[in-house]
C-alpha cells in the first residue's frame, strides 16, 4: 500500500505474518510452570509434534478413529554438560505402536507401563500397555541456543579407509554396500538373511560379538538371499532395501523388497516387507539383485517374467510394477539389469528389453526389444559401453553388443576383449570411463579403457582372492574401488594402478555419523545451518601440496559450488554459504590430498554447525475406545534437564472423529487484522492484531513492506501491548517520501 509520510500523517503499510512450526512469538513463562505447545526462541524447553507421511499436523487437527500418527518430542537443552532426559507420555486414546520408539543416537531408551513409576529396557508385550517412553543420556554437551536451534561443535579423526578386512564372520558374504562410515553385506544363496556390518575406517565389526545378525519377519519367517545379494542403501533415511522372498509367514515365497533399518548399525531391524508379485519364487537362485534410480528399486525373478518395482517414497509397489518382460528369466536364473540415462535395460537369454524408468514403457527410439546374432548367457555379465569420447553408446553382454537404438553393434566388446569370467555370481563395474571386469577364476580384475579402446595403461591387478564377486566405486574417492569374495574378505584397490589399498591418492571423508548423531526423527531436518570447518592436523608423517574439499549430499551427489574447494591446514573455512536445502542434513565432507609426499593416514576435522535438538520418536494409534465422538486427546512431551535442575513440558492437542477433518496440516497464516498506524517526521508505529488463522501453529514473527509488497523487511522489535494488539516501531523513514 502506498502512503504519504509527513510530520503528522497517518502511516499504513503492508504486513505479512510468518509461520514457523511449533514455535511462539513471545513466550516467556517457564514450561515447568505450565505445559505449552512448544519451546520459546533462544530458550531451553521441549516441543511435541505429530506427523503423517512426514507432514506436520496442525494443533487441534481432527483425525479419523484408528489413525496412526508419528510423534516427536524434541528438546532445546540448557547450554553446558550434564544429564538429560526426554519423555513422551501417552493416554488411553493414544496407543503406542510396537517397535516404533527411537531414541536419539547415543541415548538409552526405556519403557514404562505404569505411568513412569517403573522403567525397563526391553519393549513390553503387549506394546499397547506402554504408557511412557523416555530417552536418557549422561554428560550431554549442549551448545548455545540460537532461535530454535542448538549450536554444535565437533572434532573428529577421519581416516583413509582400511585396505582389507574380513567382513563376513562366517564367510561367503556377497556385495559391498557403503553407507556413511559403514560397510554392509549379506550372505548369498541362502534360505535365511544374515547381515554383516563393519566400520569403513577401521574394519571393526559393528556388532559387539562380531557375529552376523539374522533378519527375520514378524512371524519369525526367514528371507531368501539370491546369488547376487546386494542390499541398496538409502543413506538419507538410514535404510537398506533388498530383493527377497520370505520362507513362511503371510507372504510365503512371494518376491518383494525388504526394508532393513540401520539407523543404529549395531542393531539392524526389519522395517517392513512389500510383496511385489504373487508368482512364487521358492528357490533363492531365481532372485535377481536390485538396481536403483531415484526412489525406485527394480528387480526380477527367474519365473516371474515381469519387472518388479518398489518405490521407497511411498513404501509401496510402483504403479508400473509387474510390467511384462519380452523374455525374462529362464526358469532357473533371473535376467541381468543395468540402468543408464533414465532407461532400464534387462538382458535375458534371447535378447534385451529397454524400458523408460518413469513408467516402464518400452523405449520408443530404435528397435527394442532386440535380439542378437548370438544368444546371451545369463551366466555372463552385462555392462554399458562407451565410445572413445567417454559417451555411453550401447550395452554389451558376453556375446553381443547393441547400440542405444537396439541395433546390433560392431564396436569392441570389453567382456570379450579381456576374456571375462562367466558365472552367475560375478558383476562388473563401469566408472570413470573404464570397465573393471573379473577374469581367470574371478581372482583378478582386468581394466578396459574406453577412451583408448584398449587395456588401461599402468593398471596391474593384484590377486584378490579366490572367487571375488562384486566391484563397487568408493562414493568419495574416484580412485578407490572396493571388492569382496568367497572367503568373506572385503578390501579395496587403487583404480589407476591396481595396487592394494587407496592410500596412493588419499581421500579422508568426514561421514555424517562422525559429526552429527541422528538426533531428529526425520534426518531431513537435523541441520539448520553450517558455520565453520577446519582441518586441525594430519597423521602419518606425510604432507600435501594442496587439500581440496568436496561436499556431497546423502545420495553422493556433489553440492553445486562445493567441489574441489581449497582448504588450508589449521585455517577456518567459512561454511555459512553451504545451503542446507542442497546439502541436506547427512552430507559427507571429503578432503582430497594432492601432491602427497610420504603417507597420510588420517586427519582431525573440526566442524561447527547449528541443528535441531535431540528428539524422541514413536508412533501412536488414535483410539476412541468406543467413547462418543468427537473426542479430544493429548500427547505430552517433557524435558527433564538435571544439569539445569529444571523441567519443561509440551502438549500436542488432537481430536478424534469418524473421519479426518478438512484442515490437517500446518499451512500459511492469514493476514494480520485491523492494521493502523501513526507517523511523525522519520518515525512511525504500526499497530495490528494477530491473524485469525495462524495456519495450525503459533506465529513466530512478522515482516512489513514499505514498497507495496515488492520486498519485505524484518522489524527490529515487535511490542506486545498487552491488550491483544502488537506494535512495530519504524525509524529511518524520509519525511515526505511515498512508501
Amino acid at each position: 500500500m502506498k502512503i504519504q509520510i509527513n510530520k503528522r500523517s497517518k502511516f499504513l503499510a503492508s504486513l505479512l505474518a510468518l509461520l514457523l512450526p511449533l514455535t511462539l512469538l513471545s513466550t516467556t513463562e517457564s514450561a515447568s510452570a505450565k505445559p505449552t505447545i512448544s519451546a520459546s526462541a533462544d530458550q531451553p524447553g521441549s516441543s511435541t509434534q505429530a506427523f503423517i507421511n512426514g507432514q506436520t499436523l496442525r494443533e487441534g487437527a481432527t483425525l479419523a478413529d484408528g489413525t496412526v500418527v508419528h510423534v516427536g518430542t524434541s528438546a532445546l537443552l540448557t547450554p553446558g554438560v550434564g544429564d538429560r532426559e526426554i519423555r513422551t507420555t501417552y493416554s488411553s486414546t493414544t496407543v503406542y505402536q510396537a517397535g516404533t520408539a527411537v531414541a536419539p543416537e547415543g541415548w538409552t531408551l526405556y519403557y514404562s507401563t505404569d505411568g513412569g513409576n517403573n522403567w525397563q529396557l526391553s519393549e513390553p508385550n503387549p506394546a499397547s500397555s506402554v504408557t511412557d517412553i523416555k530417552a536418557v543420556a549422561s554428560n550431554v554437551t549442549a551448545g548455545l541456543i540460537s532461535g530454535f536451534s542448538q549450536a554444535y561443535s565437533t572434532e573428529t579423526t577421519a581416516s583413509v579407509p582400511v585396505s582389507s578386512f574380513n567382513a563376513s564372520s562366517a564367510g561367503d558374504g556377497w556385495g559391498v554396500t557403503l553407507m556413511d562410515n559403514y560397510v554392509f553385506n549379506i550372505y548369498h544363496h541362502e534360505d535365511y538373511l544374515g547381515l554383516d556390518c563393519h566400520v569403513k575406517s577401521s574394519s571393526a565389526s559393528c556388532y559387539s560379538d562380531g557375529q552376523t545378525r539374522l533378519i527375520v519377519g514378524p512371524d519369525g519367517e526367514n528371507y531368501r538371499t539370491g546369488p547376487r545379494s546386494n542390499p541398496i542403501a538409502d543413506a538419507l533415511n538410514g535404510k537398506l532395501y533388498f530383493l527377497t522372498s520370505p520362507v513362511g509367514g503371510n507372504f510365503d515365497s512371494q518376491p518383494g523388497v525388504l526394508c532393513i533399518d540401520v539407523i543404529d548399525p549395531s542393531n539392524p531391524t526389519n522395517c517392513g516387507f512389500t510383496s511385489l508379485s504373487q508368482t512364487l519364487q521358492f528357490y533363492w537362485m531365481g532372485l535377481s539383485d536390485l538396481v536403483k534410480v531415484g526412489t525406485k528399486y527394480f528387480g526380477n525373478t527367474a519365473t516371474g517374467g515381469t519387472v518388479l518395482c518398489f518405490d521407497s517414497a511411498t513404501q509401496a509397489p510402483c504403479a508400473s510394477n509387474g510390467t511384462a518382460l519380452t523374455w525374462g528369466g529362464d526358469g532357473y536364473l533371473p535376467a541381468r539389469m543395468l540402468v543408464h540415462s533414465n532407461k532400464l535395460y534387462v538382458m535375458s537369454a534371447p535378447g534385451v528389453d529397454c524400458f523408460n524408468i518413469p513408467d516402464l514403457s518400452v523405449c520408443s527410439s530404435g528397435s527394442w526389444p532386440s535380439t542378437g546374432t548370438n544368444g546371451n548367457s545369463l551366466l555372463g555379465m552385462f555392462l554399458a559401453h562407451e565410445n572413445t569420447s567417454g559417451i555411453v553408446d550401447g550395452v554389451c553382454s558376453t556375446t553381443t553388443c547393441w547400440k542405444l537404438d537396439g541395433t546390433e553393434a560392431t564396436f569392441t566388446n570389453p567382456l570379450q576383449y579381456v576374456g571375462a569370467m562367466q558365472d552367475v555370481w560375478q558383476d562388473t563395474l563401469v566408472t570413470n570411463h573404464r570397465a573393471y571386469i573379473f577374469i581367470s577364476a574371478a581372482d583378478y580384475v582386468a581394466c578396459f579403457d574406453y577412451l583408448t579402446d584398449n587395456y588401461c595403461s599402468g593398471f596391474a591387478s593384484q590377486y584378490l582372492g579366490f572367487y571375488t564377486y562384486q566391484l563397487v566405486p568408493d562414493p568419495n574417492n574416484i580412485n578407490c574401488i572396493w571388492y569382496n569374495g568367497h572367503g568373506g574378505t572385503i578390501g579395496n584397490f587403487d583404480s589407476t594402478t591396481g595396487n592394494y589399498g587407496c592410500s596412493e591418492n588419499p581421500v579422508v571423508t568426514l561421514e555424517p555419523s562422525q559429526f552429527a548423531p541422528r538426533y531428529a526423527c526425520s534426518s531431513v531436518n537435523g541441520i539448520t545451518s553450517w558455520d565453520t570447518l577446519r582441518i586441525s592436523s594430519v597423521v602419518g608423517g606425510g604432507s600435501a601440496n594442496s587439500i581440496l574439499l568436496t561436499v556431497r549430499d546423502a545420495n553422493g551427489t556433489p553440492v553445486s559450488g562445493w567441489s574441489n574447494v581449497p582448504v588450508s591446514l589449521g585455517v577456518d573455512l567459512n561454511m555459512s554459504g553451504l545451503d542446507v536445502a542442497l546439502s541436506g542434513s547427512r552430507p559427507t565432507f571429503s578432503f582430497a590430498f594432492m601432491g602427497v609426499t610420504g603417507t597420510i593416514l588420517s586427519a582431525t576435522v573440526a566442524l561447527d554447525y547449528k541443528g535441531k535438538g535431540p528428539e524422541l520418536c514413536s508412533s501412536v494409534a488414535l483410539t476412541s475406545g468406543g467413547a462418543s465422538l468427537p473426542l479430544a486427546t493429548q500427547i505430552l512431551g517433557s524435558l527433564i534437564d538435571a544439569f539445569a535442575n529444571d523441567s519443561f513440558e509440551s502438549l500436542r492437542n488432537l481430536s478424534i472423529d469418524t473421519v479426518n477433518g478438512t484442515q490437517l496440516f500446518n499451512g500459511t497464516p492469514s493476514a494480520p487484522l485491523n492494521l493502523s498506524g501513526s507517523g511523525l517526521n522519520t518515525s512511525a508505529n504500526l499497530t495490528f492484531e494477530p491473524p485469525q488463522d495462524n495456519g495450525g501453529s503459533a506465529v513466530t514473527g512478522y515482516l512489513y513492506s514499505i514498497d507495496g509488497g515488492t520486498s519485505w523487511l524484518a522489524p527490529s522489535s515487535v511490542l506486545d501491548n498487552g491488550d491483544g494488539t502488537f506494535t512495530i516501531p519504524l525509524s529511518g523513514l524520509v519525511a515526505g517520501q511515498t512508501y
